[in-house]
């Protein structure tokens, strides 16, 4: 089964693709398991299903999902510093903090299409940098907002939600199109 397992991987490399998981007569293939059955014989197994993806498929995927993502997170900035600066200090304060959540959602969405799609962040421009400059400033802010809101200076965390954070996320529109540009480019689909 070795030489089989082997094959298949080499053969997926080769055309570009991922495999997902290996079912071996019906039971899906841990790495533990898949090395039990490594010294079987071929004859020892009636059926081998492999389950394979194209990894900038998935990248165009994630990329196009998260305009919506964006969308809400800068509706939930919005609201919170408006509700924050009007008075409502617990409703708006609740939007603001769950923003630190979308932030890191948004965050690794793009650092997993960059390890599969294998672009080179430090490289790729988007907007006035590259692409790793825009998540050093996001990085920079979202320490700077952690600590504001740690500290519960509300009035600071609406204002940072504000005058920083939504600019940031605009930046970020800006070098979600331009990673989606590179990965088309690479997978052949046509800007």
């Amino acid at each position: 089964m070795v030489a089989v397992f082997d094959d298949a991987r080499r053969r997926l490399g080769g055309q570009k693709r991922a495999i997902l998981s290996l079912t071996l007569d019906g039971e899906t293939l841990t790495p533990e398991r898949q090395k039990a059955v490594s010294g079987d014989s071929v004859s020892a197994h009636s059926l081998l299903e492999i389950r394979s993806l194209d990894p900038l498929a998935l990248c165009l995927s994630t990329l196009e999902s998260l305009g919506p993502h964006m969308d809400a997170l800068d509706q939930r900035l919005d609201e919170g510093a408006r509700l924050v600066l009007d008075g409502n200090l617990a409703k708006g304060g609740e939007k603001l903090f769950q923003a630190v959540d979308g932030w890191d959602i948004l965050a690794r969405a793009v650092r997993d299409v960059g390890s599969l799609s294998a672009i080179d962040f430090n490289t790729l421009q988007a907007g006035p940098g590259t692409v790793q400059d825009l998540i050093r400033k996001l990085r920079k802010a979202l320490t700077t907002y952690q600590m504001v809101c740690d500290a519960r200076d509300m009035t600071r965390v609406a204002e940072m939600a504000r005058d920083e954070l939504r600019p940031i996320l605009a930046e970020w529109r800006g070098m979600v199109e331009a990673i989606q540009v590179e990965v088309k480019r690479r997978s052949g689909v046509p800007s």
